[in-house]
């Protein structure tokens, strides 16, 4: 897989996962692990809360919105701006939650994301390359249109 469409992103093994750093969102850097066996992005607590503080800083209470339309102590919310390489989604569904692996690998007191399926299946194809520690995302050929429906279908 080489082609304008593709982003490739160098990770570190961490406990016998990829972890890649090369991800924001809302502009704040996020460790992120891809998870293949989750079928939606779970962003730990100190995520949470710093999302939850950018949002202020930026005068955009709705940065990330719980499903009940709070920002506090949410367990479920939209954030915005998700970023990988030239990845762009406008918005990123996510589930809070203090759960097991963020401890396991290290990632309890930095802002981190396991990378579901919800949004893995946006992409074309995704290889992962733990031998050379690189993860390839193929761009959908219609990239922009796609990103900005599924953003617009999540923001209604």
């Amino acid at each position: 897989m080489s082609s304008r469409r593709e982003i490739v992103v160098t990770a570190r093994r961490r406990s016998g996962q990829l972890v890649f750093t090369e991800a924001t969102i809302s502009g704040l850097e996020v460790n992120v692990i891809v998870d293949t066996g989750a079928q939606i992005s779970i962003a730990n607590p100190v995520l949470q809360k710093r999302l939850i503080q950018r949002s202020k800083e930026l005068g955009e209470e709705n940065s990330v919105i719980a499903v009940t339309g709070e920002t506090l102590g949410i367990k479920f919310g939209i954030a915005r701006d998700f970023r990988i390489g030239r990845a762009q989604f406008e918005t990123l569904p996510l589930a809070f939650a203090d759960a097991p692996p963020f401890k396991r690998f290290g990632m309890a007191r930095k802002p981190a994301l396991l990378l579901g399926m919800d949004i893995l299946r946006k992409f074309d194809q995704v290889a992962i390359d733990f031998k050379n520690r690189k993860i390839h995302f193929l761009l959908p050929k219609d990239a922009r249109h796609r990103f900005d429906h599924y953003s617009n279908r999540m923001g209604s």
